[in-house]
């Protein structure tokens, strides 16, 4: 240990305090390096200094270091250069930007990376372009690891990010080719061992940070909102996913005035219309899902084409990002896979997808189980070439579609019924001018997601679910289903706390016109519409139901059943082909219905039982109708009479 009292005596002795910091720095390791500098701080406020002078005096003596060990360098290599010697092994000699790395034996400078071969007559070559080690990271949420190189090509410095794995197998790192890395099927061994050096020979010199490939909510820390969360932090976040989504992180920064943006859609939030107000506050909703408990669900604007819907879902876009379409904001068009990608990367971000028209006429496009797999905020289990599982994918999000087509149809399933709100455009256009209001969105966006995050970031988590439970109460008083109604109010939430923060201009959405996005329970109850499904059968094809007074040398046609003391008798295969035509689940109803008091079961209470209808006696289905039309319109619990 270096004895500081015999070198500085004086807290005004700058000539021997200089002395003493050489001494320190002078130590090749670090921990020691460490130790001894903490042990001459602490002498240094013994003999009256102060600790600030102490740090100032640190960084002076830091930065003429690196000053001279820069100089020392360059001397040194001119000097080899002059006198034609061969260039240094062990070090890396690439210069700025990047610090030099010890490298084993291998000699790295400008014309490449090569180290002499075991037979000493040959030589290993690595790569012709210099090659550097910039960071390690690892992943919070999977804990992999990746890994940033910097290469030189073109006499330019570039960096290329990729899995850890990759640059340890020499069949992988060959696919770093396609982002221009210099490596070729002659150079990957020697590639990958060389860089093993760099990382095995430089463990206090290879920084390694924290990083994801999920924009919102980490999953290893609920407080962590990236990137707006740990702006400035120790242990600043960083994302590690460029090549995979480089132009959809890179939308995500603010660009143009903000203040224009601002009063740009205030003019709109005052034109009286409901749709940019309903649309804007499902977009800032989707951060708020995962605090206060509710499940990912859709938001659907429909309407006449050139109505204005696209452009409410740029605005929508433009709130956190460049609403440029193909950036921030997609289409309809993609894989399932490609979606799962695409929502676990955007996590907690809405998912914004223009015009459904595009596959809503694809003969095999089903928007019920679009709707489910969109919700159900986990991609489907897959495995690896090697039969391991990869990493799934996981969001919580609001998706926001619009189109020309209503997304819930009668044959549309509860449950994705139950998880769409679906708002109808009005008869005339949403804006006056829509390509100035393009115009000016495209060119200024991002800055009202960071300060609405801010502000939400700043307040209390049972506040807020509180202001949730609020607006949960009013729109459960409404005839909706509950996620439904959830979905509503999470809505309602987002649009008062954008009023609150960021727009401040008094105007609120009104729970009466959004509740006009809410299915009543019967429409959601998937048993009471194949009910009234199959009431509407006898209505339209009543020939096809034989009379049971009827003399069968007269009557000619199809048979599907009759009508006797107030049932619908149905021939159970043909009850099974209307269900499966309709998208029904036959089995699923007949418990309703059995439940409900609405079948006249056999003896044995199947559900099935007899029939004389003309010559034979087929199995059928006794189905109770209405008893008159007035019954037919009052509903409990979904259920006529």
């Amino acid at each position: 240990m270096t004895d500081f009292k015999e070198i500085v005596r004086s807290k005004d002795d700058y000539e021997r305090i200089q002395l003493a910091f050489e001494a320190v720095f002078a130590n090749e390791f670090l921990t020691d390096r460490m130790i001894e500098l903490q042990a001459f701080r602490d002498y240094y406020l013994s003999i009256g200094g102060k600790a600030k002078d102490f740090e100032r005096l640190e960084k002076a003596f830091d930065a003429e270091q690196r000053q001279l060990e820069k100089r020392r360098k360059e001397l040194e290599q001119e000097e080899r250069r002059r006198l034609g010697m061969p260039e240094l092994v062990g070090r890396t000699q690439f210069g700025e930007p990047y610090p030099d790395l010890k490298c084993g034996d291998w000699q790295a400078n400008e014309r490449g990376i090569r180290k002499a071969a075991e037979n000493g007559l040959t030589t290993k070559l690595a790569s012709r372009y210099p090659i550097t080690w910039v960071r390690s990271m690892k992943n919070v949420n999977t804990g992999k690891y990746k890994v940033t190189l910097a290469f030189k090509k073109r006499e330019r410095w570039q960096e290329v990010t990729t899995a850890r794995e990759v640059i340890a197998d020499k069949s992988k790192i060959s696919a770093l080719a396609a982002y221009d890395f210099p490596v070729t099927s002659d150079t990957t061994a020697a590639l990958v061992e060389y860089l093993a050096d760099l990382e095995f020979c430089n463990p206090g010199r290879i920084e390694l940070i924290r990083s994801t490939s999920k924009l919102g909510w980490q999953e290893n820390r609920t407080a962590e909102f990236f990137p707006y969360s740990n702006e400035g932090a120790d242990d600043q976040l960083v994302f590690d996913g460029e090549n995979e989504f480089a132009d959809q992180y890179d939308a995500l920064t603010p660009a143009g005035d903000g203040d224009k943006w601002l009063e740009t859609v205030r003019t709109v939030r005052k034109s009286g219309r409901i749709e940019p107000l309903f649309i804007m506050a499902a977009s800032f909703a989707s951060p708020l899902l995962k605090i206060i408990g509710v499940q990912s669900f859709c938001v659907n604007l429909w309407g006449n084409t050139e109505g204005g819907k696209t452009v409410t879902s740029l605005l929508a876009a433009s709130i956190w990002a460049d609403p440029t379409p193909g950036r921030f904001m997609t289409d309809f068009n993609g894989t399932d896979v490609s979606f799962e990608v695409r929502q676990n990367f955007l996590n907690s971000f809405p998912l914004i997808l223009d015009d459904s028209a595009t596959v809503k006429n694809r003969t095999f496009f089903d928007m019920s189980d679009f709707v489910y797999k969109r919700c159900k905020e986990k991609g489907k289990g897959r495995s690896d070439k090697n039969l391991g599982t990869r990493d799934s994918y996981s969001w919580r999000q609001v998706i926001i579609m619009n189109g020309e087509q209503p997304a819930v149809s009668e044959d549309m399933q509860g449950g994705a019924i139950n998880r769409t709100l679906d708002l109808a455009c009005g008869s005339t256009a949403i804006y006056r001018d829509p390509r100035g209001l393009c115009e000016i969105i495209q060119h200024n966006y991002g800055w009202a997601g960071a300060d609405y995050m801010a502000a939400v970031l700043s307040m209390d988590r049972d506040s807020l679910r509180a202001m949730y439970k609020a607006h949960l109460d009013r729109v459960s008083e409404l005839d909706g289903m509950q996620k439904q109604s959830n979905a509503l109010a999470a809505i309602m939430l987002a649009d008062e706390l954008a009023e609150r923060y960021v727009f401040k201009d008094g105007v609120r959405l009104d729970l009466t016109a959004a509740a006009e996005t809410l299915s009543t329970k019967d429409f959601v109850s998937e048993d009471k519409r194949c009910y009234d499904y199959l009431v509407d059968q006898l209505s339209i094809h009543h020939d096809r139901f034989y009379p049971a007074d009827n003399d069968d040398n007269l009557y000619k046609g199809d048979i599907w059943g009759c009508v006797d003391g107030g049932y619908m008798i149905i021939i159970r295969a043909v009850f099974d082909e209307l269900c499966k035509g309709a998208g029904f689940s036959g089995k699923r109803f007949l418990n309703w219905a059995k439940a409900k008091d609405l079948l006249l079961l056999d003896s044995r209470g199947y559900t099935s039982r007899s029939k004389r209808i003309g010559n034979i006696s087929p199995k059928c289905i006794f189905l109770r109708l209405p008893d008159d039309e007035e019954d037919a319109e009052s509903y409990d619990d979904g259920v006529p009479f």
